[in-house]
């Protein structure tokens, strides 16, 4: 299931949603950048051994093709 977040001008959540994706700690954060108004997905997979997240792309801006 595809996690959808829309966070208008911060920035801070999507990197926080990152780190917690590869299990980072909140530090790390600081290393992603952010363009204003671009997209991230994120997919929660279930498998048998889990929960485990995917990246399926981030800062993706969302006027390109």
């Amino acid at each position: 299931m595809p996690m959808i977040m829309t966070t208008p001008g911060e920035d801070g959540t999507i990197r926080a949603a990152l780190c917690y994706a590869l299990n980072l700690d909140p530090e790390s954060a600081l290393r992603f950048s952010t363009e204003n108004l671009s997209v991230t997905r994120l997919d929660c997979v279930d498998t048998d051994e889990g929960r485990h997240w995917r990246i399926g792309f981030s800062n993706r801006n969302p006027r390109e093709k």
